[in-house]
């Protein structure tokens, strides 16, 4: 017997991403989650921290991954690193990954990261933040406030020049992707902040989305009409009963 489980109005906007302003973020003590630079001991970190799979941004170079922009010391958003500004930090106690990490200026104003088409996850690894002289606030979306980076649990307090913490930001299934971080300086002081091993979970785009669920329209409607169908060809082929 064939069963039919109809799909409502209901169902289908239950699947469609809706607004929302929370999201959770979760610090990491490079301490205990990070043991070198090298491709093995950088899978056992991506573990560690949560970002297993992610598309990965390492900084090695000046052009981004797909979909990643970034404005630095409140320029406008590109899609690559100016060369010959002094934007990459070599120092090994700063990198994550790799040979060098971008280093980030806070003079005239913020560093935002945005991403097209959005993420489920984001992380990035931090360095050099010259706590507690630098107060640099966490924004996601340009209204969620996480707080300061220096107020994290696992934050390394007191560490210049080095690798002080990890961050991954979630949004909850159904949330609003995450499209921008910014790291806001309330200070403005001129220090220089490193990020490195930026990791995103990519959303599924839009169209894929619809694709499923005019899918999912199409089964609702053909189920009903495809079983009326057969039972009138079953009824066609039926021999004529012999009249008594």
């Amino acid at each position: 017997m064939k069963t039919t489980f109809p799909i409502t109005l209901a169902t289908i906007l239950a699947m469609w991403p809706r607004l929302a302003t929370a999201y959770t973020i979760t610090s990491f003590d490079p301490r205990v989650v990070w043991s070198g630079h090298n491709p093995p001991e950088i899978d056992d970190f991506d573990g560690l921290v949560g970002i297993t799979g992610f598309t990965i941004e390492d900084f090695e170079d000046t052009a981004l991954m797909p979909g990643l922009t970034v404005g630095i010391d409140g320029g406008a958003p590109a899609f690559s690193v100016p060369a010959g500004q002094g934007y990459f930090d070599n120092r090994p106690s700063n990198v994550w990954d790799g040979s060098q990490a971008l280093n980030a200026p806070f003079i005239s104003g913020d560093t935002v990261f945005q991403h097209s088409p959005g993420a489920t996850s984001w992380g990035v690894g931090i360095s050099d933040v010259e706590d507690p002289l630098s107060q640099i606030r966490i924004l996601v979306n340009g209204a969620t406030d996480l707080g300061l980076v220096s107020d994290l649990p696992n934050y390394v307090a007191g560490v210049n020049e080095q690798r002080e913490v990890y961050v991954r930001i979630d949004a909850e299934a159904g949330d609003t992707p995450i499209t921008q971080v910014r790291f806001q300086s309330l200070t403005l002081d001129g220090d220089r902040v490193n990020f490195d091993r930026l990791g995103v979970a990519v959303v599924p785009e839009p169209s894929t989305a619809l694709l499923i669920i005019v899918g999912l329209i199409g089964l609702t409607f053909r189920g009903p009409r495809a079983s009326t169908s057969r039972r009138h060809r079953e009824q066609q082929t039926e021999p004529d009963k012999p009249i008594i």
